[in-house]
């Protein structure tokens, strides 16, 4: 009797193994296919997350641009008026130096050419008021300076220009041409 309980013990141990292990099913083609179009759809909701992130932050970078530049508009207005009566009055000329001062600290650069500085007809930077002679230009007077808005992009370490307005001044170039006889 004792041999025949150890054995009928032995049996349930081996019965109740058995019913433990985990069935393996094999994976089929369908089931590798149905992985395939999951990973899909995901990385196709991630692709879709990320431009939609991409395309949103352009948009406030553009509205933050556009800021900055009707912003610097007006101050460069005032910067004009007080710069054209800066030899009028000194509180004008050091408001003047103080304004600028402080736009430079946020990125806006003069443009102030230098008497005899040369010039080309048409860069974008200068508006020319008066020519004599033909072209090889050279700044004769500063009639007011121009201001451009230089904005660093710190993703990509450029920067962008904007003109804002451009300098004033009358130019002289060599002699005119005297028609031959």
């Amino acid at each position: 009797m004792l041999i025949g309980f150890i054995y009928t013990l032995a049996a349930a141990v081996v019965v109740i193994s058995l019913g433990r292990q985990k069935r393996v099913r094999q994976t089929t083609l369908g089931d590798l296919r149905s992985l395939l179009s999951r990973a899909q759809e995901e990385l196709q909701e991630a692709q879709d997350r990320i431009w939609t992130y991409g395309t949103g932050e352009e948009e406030k970078a553009r509205r933050w641009r556009i800021a900055c530049a009707t912003v610097t508009r007006k101050a460069v207005d005032t910067l004009q008026s007080c710069w054209l009566d800066r030899e009028k009055d000194s509180s004008v000329s050091a408001i003047y130096d103080e304004l600028l001062t402080g736009l430079k600290s946020v990125g806006l650069v003069e443009i102030a050419p230098s008497v005899g500085q040369e010039v080309e007809e048409n860069d974008s930077r200068y508006r020319i008021k008066r020519r004599e002679g033909t072209p090889q230009y050279k700044v004769s007077r500063l009639l007011c300076p121009g201001y451009y808005l230089k904005l660093e992009s710190s993703r990509t370490g450029n920067a962008e220009e904007i003109l804002i307005e451009p300098a004033q001044i009358e130019v002289t170039g060599g002699k005119p041409r005297q028609a031959e006889q």
